[in-house]
């Protein structure tokens, strides 16, 4: 049992060494990636201090459904319902909300769903760019 620790002794140091310099590599490359990826975000957006935000999205309808319809606002689901948004503080401070392209639902008579995408301010980073809207429309009742 004691002779067998240091059977092939050459091979385990020469293994323990790889191992070592594969873990320093791998280290070396995450902390690189970290940095390129600030670099991005500093060339983006220059020397601003950053914030992030988490803001709801406002909706924006444009026109009207079809006559003797409405739209049941309560109603209406959006997702994601919030963006988390980063950016210099001078814009984000001053935002309360992250607004939509206008959803024209001129003639429209029944519930529809819709893919729209996120109006963002220059300077500023969402990870998404769209949301999912279900608009209900419903018969007026007489």
């Amino acid at each position: 049992m004691k002779g067998s620790f240091f059977n092939n002794i050459g091979l385990k140091l020469l293994a323990l060494l790889l191992a070592m310099a594969t873990w320093i590599y791998v280290v070396i490359e995450l902390q690189q990636g970290a940095t390129e990826e600030k670099e991005v975000l500093q060339s983006i957006l220059p020397p601003y201090r950053f914030v992030s935000k988490k803001l709801p999205v406002k909706l924006n309808l444009a026109g009207e459904p079809m006559k003797g319809y409405y739209v049941a606002y309560d109603k209406i689901s959006i997702k994601p319902a919030e963006f988390l948004i980063v950016g210099p503080k001078s814009i984000i401070s001053r935002m309360s909300s992250v607004e939509t392209q206008p959803i024209d639902i001129s003639g429209y008579s029944k519930t529809f769903m819709t893919d729209v995408s996120v109006l963002t301010p220059t300077k500023a980073i969402i990870k998404e760019k769209f949301i999912t809207v279900t608009i209900p429309i419903l018969k007026e009742r007489e």
